[in-house]
């Protein structure tokens, strides 16, 4: 799926307005999304889907034009998985997304789908006592880090 704009990319995402229908559960394996986007910025659309519970794990991988150090740093801070910078050459182009395509559809293992069960310590923030908790166990059973 090719959104237009940001606000349609959110409503696809989200299965609003015309994709009101769209099994919400059904996410696309990677969103290669660009940060000049009509209507709703990419920015903010990165903010959105990582807010949400449905959306929050999905791979989503920046691919703009934007050479400004405070467009990578955002969108890294807003949790990106890659930031790629377009080449300008069509070829180069085509051949960067096709290896971005070959990455993360045929070598990336992504995480388990929304719903899933995980394991009671699975849901605690890293670094908020999972960590601690780890290091306890290993400690009382003598093993090496």
């Amino acid at each position: 799926m090719a959104a237009r704009d940001g606000a349609e990319a959110l409503e696809y995402l989200f299965g609003r307005g015309a994709y009101a229908d769209r099994d919400r559960r059904d996410l696309p394996a990677v969103m290669l999304l660009d940060l000049r986007l009509p209507k709703v910025d990419g920015l903010e659309v990165l903010r959105q889907v990582r807010e949400s519970d449905v959306t929050q794990l999905l791979a989503v991988v920046i691919l703009t034009s934007s050479k400004e150090d405070q467009d990578l740093l955002y969108g890294y801070r807003l949790r990106c998985n890659s930031y790629v910078r377009k080449p300008v050459n069509f070829e180069q182009f085509r051949d960067t997304v096709q290896h971005l395509g070959l990455y993360w559809l045929r070598v990336n293992q992504p995480p388990p789908q929304p719903g899933c069960r995980l394991p009671e310590s699975a849901g605690q923030k890293p670094g908020v006592g999972s960590q601690e908790s780890e290091v306890r166990r290993r400690q009382s059973q003598n093993s090496k880090f």
